[in-house]
């Protein structure tokens, strides 16, 4: 069953977070953008709550006609994802997912 709004699941903060730690990347790319994505195969609407969740207006890409992409690198949209990762109170990051992380905030 798929269901609309998986942002307001009790539960979501957590999960995504460890969705992160599966799916997402912290990357700088080789012009020095940061950027924060997470790509997941077929479930748009999945990834439509996350950017809501996030409250960016960007767009989110379609790969291949499979891949949906959520993907940001604003000033404003890189301070929000670093709100929710370095100041909330859910469950951190973990692991090599947490040494990706803490090499992209220092590049910051």
């Amino acid at each position: 069953m798929i269901i609309n709004k998986f942002n307001s699941l009790s539960y979501f903060n957590n999960w995504l977070v460890g969705f992160s730690m599966a799916e997402g990347s912290f990357l700088i790319k080789k012009n020095n953008d940061i950027c924060f994505q997470i790509k997941q195969k077929y479930n748009f609407e999945l990834l439509k709550d996350i950017s809501s969740f996030f409250k960016t207006n960007r767009k989110l890409n379609i790969n291949k006609n499979k891949y949906v992409q959520f993907n940001v690198s604003s000033k404003h949209d890189i301070q929000n994802i670093i709100k929710y990762f370095s100041y909330s109170n859910n469950h951190t990051l973990l692991g090599e997912k947490l040494i990706s992380y803490h090499k992209w905030l220092h590049k910051l």
